[in-house]
């Protein structure tokens, strides 16, 4: 039989190839353990760094698909030309005066200063154009009542007519004598009209319209302005009817 001391030593002995046999395996799990565990926080934060990337990029993405698809819209729109309007003349405003666009007497007036137009300015730029296509027509030329400027001219029947962009009437010597008038060569012409030596019609005109020597060309042919005291816009032709 054994001895008890033989079986102590026997039990110290187990004890002892136990520890150093376990130990090491459980050093070897604990370390896989810890590897483990670094290992997944390592992964972590790999997805992390992932999501934040994604995160961060993704906006610029969407600003630049925005941005593009913007320039797109304004490459596609149709381009629209705006018309610049260009601001007529004196002269020409003069010559739509002279066609009548702008009406006559203080309607005249009243329009143009409404446009942001001198009124004085045009009126002397029309009288001005006037008087040389007057100055013109009147050489060589017989005046009578078959050669006037228009097929259908003023008549005394007729009363008022609107022409070369003023009002027309007219009035007679038999009524208004106009002894106080100084009209060089006054004489009654076939037409009935009254004329100066240079054959132009004796007119009358608001001076502020057309002043004293003013040429204008009649319905009855080139007259001159010796005579004031009618409507503004408006050429009162003086004659013998």
């Amino acid at each position: 039989m054994l001895t008890l001391r033989t079986k102590i030593a026997r039990i110290f002995l187990v004890i002892f190839v136990a520890f150093f046999v376990c130990v090491p395996v459980f050093v070897v799990k604990a370390g896989t353990t810890s590897l483990s565990k670094t290992e997944e926080a390592a992964s972590q934060n790999d997805k992390t760094t992932m999501i934040d990337n994604s995160v961060t990029t993704e906006p610029e993405q969407v600003t630049e698909t925005v941005d593009e698809t913007q320039s797109t819209v304004e490459e596609t729109k149709p381009k629209v030309t705006e018309a610049i309007e260009v601001e007529k003349t004196d002269e020409e405003i003069a010559d739509e005066v002279i066609a009548g666009l702008w009406g006559v007497g203080e309607d005249r007036k009243v329009r143009l200063t409404a446009a942001g137009r001198d009124y004085k300015t045009i009126q002397k730029i029309v009288s001005k154009k006037l008087s040389a296509t007057s100055s013109k027509s009147t050489q060589n030329r017989n005046y009578s009542s078959t050669n006037s400027v228009c097929n259908n001219p003023l008549t005394p029947s007729m009363g008022v007519k609107y022409y070369n962009g003023h009002r027309e009437t007219w009035y007679s010597q038999r009524v208004l004598p106009g002894k106080g008038l100084k009209i060089p060569g006054r004489h009654v012409a076939s037409d009935g009209t009254i004329r100066d030596k240079d054959n132009y019609i004796v007119l009358a005109s608001d001076l502020s319209y057309a002043p004293r020597g003013t040429i204008i060309e009649t319905s009855l042919g080139p007259g001159k302005v010796y005579d004031t005291g009618c409507a503004y816009g408006t050429i009162d032709i003086y004659t013998d009817w």
